[in-house]
């Protein structure tokens, strides 16, 4: 299991100074590494953060953050979304976390290394993504060529009502399903 980080260890007073000293973003990481180190000894604990262990721990915070941002915006966004989009939607969303995921995988920069069971998880992900894809691909040929088939089948009812011949109805039923005529 990878070592835990320093930041994760930090008491939850000081995390919460952390948090709040990161959101007001008016200290540099070493100003503010320096700060909590002090607050840490100043407590008697042996825990020192680093500068690094600092800016990775910003940039997972903002990713939270912004995901938890757009999360609220596409739950609010797909309360009236058919739900086919919905489901493609969240498949991009997936599909952007685990590469997102990946890249973190290969940009690390703290010695720590990915376990194999994590990596065989993102590309079950990955696989189950593909899938998803696949499905809705067929559904959607599926459900145009059922729209197009109600759509010829209506004006072949209208043509009739109307007088149009049989040979004419077969045209225009042919044009809306793309079948040419060998005439």
């Amino acid at each position: 299991m990878p070592k835990r980080s320093s930041i994760h260890q930090l008491p939850e007073e000081i995390l919460e100074f952390l948090n709040d000293e990161l959101s007001k973003n008016s200290l540099s990481f070493d100003g503010l590494a320096d700060i909590i180190n002090q607050k840490l000894c100043n407590e008697n604990l042996p825990l020192r953060i680093s500068k690094s262990a600092l800016h990775r721990y910003s940039v997972m915070r903002k990713r939270i953050m912004q995901s938890n941002a757009s999360m609220e915006m596409m739950a609010k966004y797909m309360g009236s979304m058919p739900k086919g989009k919905a489901g493609r939607l969240m498949i991009e969303l997936v599909r952007k976390l685990a590469y997102d995921a990946s890249e973190d995988i290969y940009n690390r920069d703290d010695g720590v290394v990915i376990d194999l069971k994590s990596l065989a998880n993102l590309s079950l992900i990955i696989q189950r993504m593909e899938k998803a894809d696949e499905i809705n691909a067929k559904r959607d040929i599926i459900v145009r060529e059922q729209v197009l088939a109600d759509a010829a089948d209506e004006i072949e009812k209208i043509g009739a009502k109307q007088g149009l011949s049989k040979e004419n109805m077969n045209l225009i039923r042919g044009g809306i399903l793309g079948i040419k005529d060998n005439a």
